[in-house]
């Protein structure tokens, strides 16, 4: 992160416009924040979270074969003090990179987007890192700062939006005045410009690991695999169970084939899983997908 701060030095005053990306690779694990951050939070002050299985099946196996489940409270609470302090030097470097840019005059003409690729279970429901679609892996922040200039903005407002990865970029074109060749995102400056109502993005977000899909709605999210089979693992209501903890699929038939046939099915008939240069991914890793959720707009 310090290299993006010798970048503001060096291209601040730039007549042309320009564009940082900086990616820290932590909060991740291992949990090791440097010098002071490791002891910045007392682990006995910390919640060690819901110390219980998951009721999705598939993230009830996959605890049952972590070490997690065996770990002492204790434990737990000592990991979250180091992934806290983690995020906390983070944001501390974050602090220094938009101080630099106050300190040049250019805080006022710059676009700050703020995200993360997944959160993090900490010990939630058995587990640790990411790879299952509970909130506390796929609900993720994203932080957006307009220049001063968009007046109509609304600052300082946080909405439930829901928001996919594949929006950032096309609102970065978007702001930019360009676009990528068959992109499906859907570009946020609209709402950034206050043109259209911030509590509203997408109807429906979806994420993929593998073959296991999530497919969200604002009330709804559903978590299958095989999508041409549709094998529903688990089904939560967000409105009454924000929490995630009652799978509520085998009670709930009618909805779960409503989903299918109106959210699923729709939802993968217009959407192709083939994407075109530059948007296709040749590394060797697998395609992940996120579905952060619009939280905030700061001033």
């Amino acid at each position: 992160m310090d290299q993006g701060r010798l970048f503001v030095e060096q291209h601040a005053s730039d007549e042309t416009p320009w564009f940082l990306w900086v990616g820290p690779p932590g909060p991740h694990d291992p949990f090791d924040p440097p010098g002071e951050w490791a002891h910045r939070y007392d682990p006995k002050m910390i919640d060690p979270g819901l110390r219980r299985f998951s009721t999705n099946p598939l993230a009830r196996m996959r605890a049952e074969q972590m070490q997690v489940k065996e770990a002492s409270d204790r434990q737990i609470q000592e990991m979250r003090s180091l992934y806290y302090g983690g995020i906390s030097f983070i944001d501390h470097k974050i602090g220094q990179q938009i101080q630099d840019l106050k300190d040049r005059g250019e805080y006022d003409n710059t676009w700050i987007i703020f995200t993360a690729d997944h959160g993090e279970f900490a010990g939630d429901f058995h587990l640790t890192t990411k790879g299952q679609f509970h909130w506390q892996a796929d609900r993720i922040p994203l932080v957006i700062k307009p220049p001063a200039k968009f007046s109509n903005i609304p600052r300082g407002t946080h909405a439930d939006a829901l928001v996919e990865f594949i929006d950032i970029a096309t609102t970065i074109c978007d702001i930019a005045g360009g676009a990528g060749p068959g992109d499906c995102g859907m570009s946020l400056l609209p709402i950034l410009k206050g043109e259209v109502p911030l509590a509203h993005h997408r109807q429906v977000a979806h994420s993929q690991v593998g073959n296991t899909f999530m497919i969200q709605t604002s009330r709804y999210k559903l978590i299958f695999q095989d999508k041409d089979r549709i094998e529903v693992q688990a089904l939560f209501d967000l409105e009454h169970d924000p929490g995630e903890l009652n799978n509520i699929v085998a009670d709930e038939p009618e909805m779960v084939n409503q989903l299918i046939t109106e959210v699923v099915k729709p939802f993968f008939e217009s959407t192709s899983d083939r994407l075109e240069d530059p948007w296709r991914d040749t590394s060797p890793w697998q395609q992940w997908g996120r579905s952060p959720h619009l939280e905030a707009m700061e001033p």
